[in-house]
């Protein structure tokens, strides 16, 4: 059985920048990958094979003469992951009928064109560059989708109860229970793992009804774990030093570090090689990125191989304690967020030595940000510099930077990663 995810142009704009130079997919779900928690949950269905219909420059079905075939799902990619049976009628049990589909409406109303498709499997084969053009080129996705699929005649029923990730702060609102899924997953692994006993012996304390799971790699010393909120979970290689204060739910990713005295209000979820310090509130860490000094972030969104210099950080409430509002490129204006949410940024981007972000920030990947005054809220990618006083960071200059930095991760960019940040950059036409 295939599965087929795809993403839409609206989609991708709404969780931007976190999904400018990858897809929805690859972002973390309570720390995993959205893609590993979709194979987790459909692992029961047999042999499932999993791609993404997406822009052709992140694409991994590209080519014009490929085709989704008769009985795979095409799957809409906000979805959030869950096992393909239970998204349809309870009646149809495990065989889901070909042709059977499933839809729910955006905005209450009526019209078809208003209906988003979240889950199809397919009487015929499909060229996937049909459906590629119909979700990702044209300016209404859903209607150019039923348009696309109309001669196979779908049988469409209505869905009741689906969750879907429609903006980042989603991401942050299911973390607690992504954190769950999880770490379930790594539990199916089977370990080794350390017993209540051996994690006591080193001085550690637990506290709380949730279980704390720590790989038998891990190196734990001194801390307090608090679980009354959620659980935790310590990953292979994982460091948590001296002093470190922890309420769940946390995922900590394999080779992360907790330096001595991290504060953590959960839920926080990192992936692996990640550096934490100071004090931290609901925010998730993609890989490889450096928060590791004092200073305070919360309820944030940061990519992959960021980094933070030491004192920065960034508010999550406005002074007035009125709604936040963040920069949405889907609708290119700012849009409320609640009175909560404190910083999104792109991969690849660098806060300098004392650096504070403004409630409410966007800031592209590929950034590198410095100096004691504060930064616009919408920092748009491939800039460099300090304040407001920002210019155009140059694609060779900063591939260069990215590479020194990923060195202390022992890490490079491969191939596909420089014409990705290539084919980025030239789209915003400011290559020199």
């Amino acid at each position: 059985m295939a599965i087929y995810l795809f993403e839409t142009r609206s989609l991708r704009d709404r969780l931007s920048p976190l999904t400018e130079n990858k897809t929805i997919l690859e972002l973390l779900a309570g720390g995993i990958s959205i893609l590993d928690a979709w194979t987790f949950n459909n692992q029961d269905q047999g042999t499932v094979t999993f791609s993404v219909i997406t822009e052709d420059f992140l694409s991994d079905v590209s080519g014009e003469d490929r085709c989704i075939e008769r009985g795979d799902y095409l799957v809409f990619a906000g979805l959030r992951p869950v096992a393909l049976n239970t998204l349809f009628d309870a009646k149809q049990g495990s065989g889901i009928s070909l042709g059977a589909g499933l839809i729910t409406r955006q905005n209450d109303k009526e019209d078809q064109a208003e209906q988003q498709v979240l889950a199809v499997r397919l009487k015929e084969k499909l060229a996937i560059s049909d459906i590629r053009n119909a979700v990702i080129n044209q300016a209404d996705p859903n209607k150019a989708l039923f348009t696309l699929l109309a001669p196979q005649k779908i049988r469409w029923t209505e869905a009741r109860e689906v969750r879907q990730v429609f903006h980042p702060e989603d991401l942050l609102h299911f973390a607690g229970a992504d954190i769950r899924s999880a770490i379930d997953f790594q539990l199916a692994k089977g370990g080794p793992f350390l017993d209540a006993k051996a994690i006591e012996a080193s001085g550690n304390k637990i506290r709380g009804s949730h279980e704390v799971v720590i790989e038998q790699s891990a190196e734990v010393h001194f801390a307090i774990f608090n679980t009354e909120n959620g659980p935790i979970y310590i990953g292979k290689n994982a460091r948590v030093m001296e002093g470190c204060l922890i309420r769940g739910p946390l995922f900590l990713g394999d080779n992360s570090t907790l330096k001595m005295g991290t504060k953590l209000y959960g839920p926080v979820v990192t992936g692996s090689d990640v550096v934490l310090g100071g004090e931290i509130k609901n925010c998730i860490f993609h890989k490889g990125t450096n928060k590791g000094h004092d200073g305070y972030l919360g309820d944030s969104i940061i990519g992959a191989f960021c980094n933070f210099g030491a004192g920065s950080g960034g508010s999550n409430v406005k002074n007035t304690a009125g709604m936040v509002r963040v920069y949405d490129a889907a609708l290119q204006d700012y849009r409320s967020v609640g009175q909560k949410f404190g910083a999104l940024m792109g991969d690849y981007t660098r806060i300098g030595v004392g650096t504070q972000l403004t409630t409410g920030s966007n800031i592209g990947l590929c950034c590198n940000i410095f100096g004691l005054e504060m930064p616009p809220r919408h920092v748009r990618s491939f800039l460099w510099g300090t304040g407001h006083n920002l210019t155009d960071y140059q694609i060779e200059k900063a591939v260069v930077h990215i590479e020194n930095w990923l060195r202390f991760k022992l890490s490079s960019l491969d191939k596909r990663e420089i014409q990705i940040l290539n084919h980025i950059f030239d789209q915003t036409g400011r290559r020199r």
